[in-house]
């Protein structure tokens, strides 16, 4: 199970997920772990608090590629930059015996993101694109060199998380969370041993459906 614990209207449901485990065993299924996938610096410290409280939480550390900052007194919502990333790194080095993965980390080009990024940054949206890729290719290579998977955000931009993650020699170590792009390249990643995790919106969402639909083997779903 891939989920927030450490986000502020998460954090009292901690102990549901316990009880849901307990559940779920009384129903001859396994939940071996709750991976907790913190977004920011800040957010991997409260995780790796949580996970000596409770051992069933397996924390990652990452630096998730939409940032939220306070901006003329205002939160908007923005690219992670370079910035950013030093401490994360030296955080994951630190603490890769603790950690079961990298991420949340990955691509995320949606309109307003780019647009907000680059009127905050004075630059253009394709500087904005350039600074993403980098943020999370040098993410990729440290779980690379640390022997660790890493957990990816890719939302419109799923093909260009993928090349990524192929071009890194990283699509067998990787989970692709909540892929919004086309089943074919889903199912090409999958092939080259990409997982993905299949959210609650398939309930609703037929291009979620679409995809489950094409990566039929179920060792590509979790």
């Amino acid at each position: 199970m891939h989920t927030f614990t450490h986000q502020t209207t998460l954090k009292r449901r901690i102990q549901t997920h316990i009880e849901k485990r307990v559940e779920i065993e009384q129903h001859n299924l396994s939940l071996l772990a709750i991976v907790v996938t913190p977004e920011t610096h800040s957010e991997a410290s409260t995780v790796l608090a949580q996970f000596t409280s409770h051992n069933i939480l397996k924390p990652c550390i990452g630096l998730h590629p939409v940032q939220h900052v306070i901006n003329n007194g205002e939160t908007i919502s923005i690219s992670a930059h370079e910035s950013q990333l030093d401490e994360v790194l030296a955080l994951i080095q630190a603490k890769k015996d603790e950690i079961v993965a990298v991420g949340e980390i990955g691509l995320d080009f949606s309109p307003w993101i780019l647009n907000a990024s680059a009127q905050a940054w004075n630059c253009s949206v394709d500087q904005v694109k350039a600074i993403q890729r980098k943020v999370f290719e040098r993410q990729v290579l440290l779980a690379k060199e640390l022997d660790l998977a890493v957990n990816v955000h890719s939302r419109n931009a799923g093909h260009h998380a993928i090349a990524i993650l192929e071009e890194n020699g990283m699509l067998g170590r990787c989970l692709l969370h909540a892929f919004d792009g086309a089943p074919k390249h889903a199912v090409r990643a999958a092939q080259l041993g990409a997982m993905f995790s299949i959210p609650g919106s398939i309930a609703r969402d037929t291009s979620t459906k679409k995809l489950v639909e094409k990566l039929e083997a179920r060792e590509h779903l979790s």
